[in-house]
């Protein structure tokens, strides 16, 4: 009788489990051919089909393949060539940073006998920030842990990024190191010399969008999970001034960003307390670096006009600026890499 029970009840579990199926095969097919009726290229309730994940061409933001290491944050590498989702302070949703507007890559060309000096911000933007527009077209390949991003206009230089965040497997340590390296790959097509330039530019972000509670009587208030402790903190995390300024470590040169006093929250919860951030720019033969640390981030356009004209920045108002000269149908490669690092609370 056992027997004749177990084998009962797996063969009702069997038909359900093929009820749930043919079911759910109907539901899908029968949004398909609702999504037909109106775009020809959607399949399965508005999913494309027509996309090559391997090549995405001129795709839109704001998710990308988030740049970091495992628990310390990221930030996301978007399609379109923008830093979005900047998840270096919190990873919940609230928290995530959307409304960076400094943070890119500018990329500047010489004049030459044929062309005019131009520069452009590397991503796919017609729209004119801090002087620049960006490319009319990109094709995208995010493959996680890195992505890269080309971008074509047949009147500029072949400009293309690499960006990738280290994964290591089995090695925990270094899957952790907060940090994410870009390599710009700069190609001349022109018949003649070109001097190029380019530019990484990263928005202070430091303590934006950290909550904390009130006072130490409200530590019963706070919620278990990460959204309900989130939502039950009383105030907002008040900004911390920073001072930017240059940073040398062997052959790598850039800006760092810190904050003047430590972050020091009455309850240390999921979130990072980042104090510094840094970007830099390796040192090579032919490579000349300047670092400039600030500019006004709401009146910014003044600050870019003599990178705008001549691929340089006066002292005052810049960020990391490298000159280099490409031979003709020449190549070359610019590495910069960003690091955060949390504070230990």
């Amino acid at each position: 009788m056992k027997i004749i029970y177990r084998l009962l009840r797996y063969t009702a579990c069997f038909f359900l489990a093929l009820i749930i199926l043919v079911f759910s095969f109907t539901i899908r097919n029968a949004g398909a051919k609702k999504s037909e009726m109106f775009a020809g290229k959607y399949r399965y309730a508005g999913g494309r089909e027509d996309y090559n994940y391997l090549a995405l061409q001129d795709h839109i933001g704001p998710s990308g393949v988030p740049l970091g290491g495992i628990g310390v944050g990221c930030f996301d590498f978007a399609p379109d060539g923008r830093f979005t989702r900047i998840a270096l302070n919190c990873t919940h949703e609230k928290g995530v940073i959307k409304d960076v507007q400094a943070s890119f890559m500018a990329l500047w060309q010489g004049k030459t006998s044929s062309t005019r000096s131009s520069a452009r911000r590397m991503v796919r933007d017609t729209n004119k920030k801090y002087g620049m527009t960006g490319f009319l077209h990109s094709v995208y390949r995010g493959l996680f842990p890195s992505a890269g991003i080309e971008f074509k206009d047949s009147q500029h230089c072949r400009v293309s990024i690499f960006a990738y965040s280290g994964l290591v497997p089995h090695n925990l340590k270094d899957s952790t190191l907060p940090l994410a390296w870009f390599d710009v790959t700069v190609e001349n097509p022109l018949n003649e010399p070109l001097d190029i330039s380019v530019a990484f530019s990263w928005e202070n972000i430091i303590s934006r969008k950290i909550r904390d509670i009130k006072d130490k009587k409200t530590l019963d208030t706070i919620g278990r999970g990460v959204g309900q402790a989130y939502r039950s903190m009383g105030i907002v995390f008040p900004r911390k001034e920073v001072t930017a300024g240059l940073f040398r470590k062997d052959n790598w040169i850039g800006v760092r960003q810190a904050a003047d006093t430590p972050l020091k929250p009455l309850k240390a919860t999921f979130q990072n307390y980042v104090e510094e951030v840094a970007v830099l720019a390796e040192a090579g033969k032919g490579i000349e670096i300047t670092v400039l640390p600030v500019f006004d981030v709401n009146k910014g356009s003044a600050a870019w006009l003599s990178f705008i004209k001549n691929g340089t920045f006066n002292r005052k108002d810049g960020r990391v600026k490298m000159i280099q000269i490409l031979l003709p149908t020449g190549r070359c490669l610019v590495a910069f890499f960003t690091i955060f690092r949390p504070r230990t609370v």
